[in-house]
């Protein structure tokens, strides 16, 4: 029995140094690349039990030795009890917003106290003909783009991550669907 506890600490501690160096690698590169933002899932979103409060303060300790990098938390799902992806990452100095994930938990609105965190928004839709849609959502791709402009006045990077990709055939749908998102009036 002893050597089973030996054996889960041993895998304990191999578990937390793989996270030092994942920390750390991608910092690294984030800054070797002149980028200002490195995004990390932090979770494992299956995961049912892990210490949040570890994870934050290991990200937080190797994420000083990079000043120039924004270690950025993005709300990515969970299945811990009792939370939900804002709730895991409000308490974190720099997060990333995906439009998907904030449609699925309904959180859009949540995110409002904290927008002088956020260091990047995730624009994930599907590319409906020319236009954004969010499937299983209660409110618009471009409501949602409406809220993050006009109402928190987000002027920070907005990524486009077209759900399923995009296609040749639908191509020029694409590129319409991107002028959309400048001309697009809520």
């Amino acid at each position: 029995m002893r050597l089973l506890g030996l054996a889960q600490l041993s895998s304990l501690c191999v578990y937390i140094n793989l996270l030092v160096i994942f920390f750390i690698f991608f910092l690294f590169l984030t800054t070797e690349l002149d980028a200002e933002v490195c995004v990390f899932h932090l979770w494992d979103t299956w995961k049912t039990e892990f210490n949040i409060n570890h994870l934050k303060k290991t990200l937080s300790e190797i994420a000083t030795q990079y000043p120039k990098v924004k270690a950025s938390v993005e709300n990515i799902p969970t299945h811990l009890k009792g939370q939900t992806p804002f709730s895991l990452i409000k308490s974190f100095k720099t997060i990333t917003v995906d439009l998907r994930w904030t449609a699925l938990y309904d959180e859009l609105n949540a995110f409002k106290s904290i927008t002088d965190r956020i260091a990047n928004i995730h624009l994930r839709g599907t590319l409906k003909k020319e236009k954004w849609v969010l499937d299983r959502s209660n409110f618009s791709f471009y409501e949602a783009l409406d809220t993050i402009k006009n109402k928190w006045k987000y002027q920070g990077p907005l990524t486009v991550e077209p759900e399923g990709g995009t296609t040749s055939p639908n191509f020029e749908n694409f590129l319409k669907a991107m002028k959309s998102l400048r001309t697009q009036n809520t």
